[in-house]
């Protein structure tokens, strides 16, 4: 889905991925994919429980165009805060 970006995401406001199995490596996609896009989307990201780690953490926070996230039940030590 994200891959291909399709028009309508650009209407998206918040996206809900909680307690989704995606880790560390699908936030460095993600974020990749969000600081990328020509038209930002996603002012809101819920992703409690997504076993994110300090390093998918540390990705989701680089996606400057955010406004709220939402990043509990994660794993997230002092290197990922």
């Amino acid at each position: 889905l994200l891959v291909e970006s399709p028009s309508f995401l650009s209407h998206v406001s918040s996206l809900d991925l909680r307690y989704n199995n995606l880790g560390p490596q699908g936030a460095e996609f993600l974020a990749t994919w969000l600081m990328t896009r020509d038209q930002p989307c996603c002012k809101i990201l819920y992703l409690e429980g997504t076993q994110l780690g300090d390093r998918g953490a540390a990705a989701i926070a680089q996606v400057t165009t955010l406004e709220e996230v939402y990043l509990g039940s994660n794993g997230i030590g002092l290197d990922g805060a």
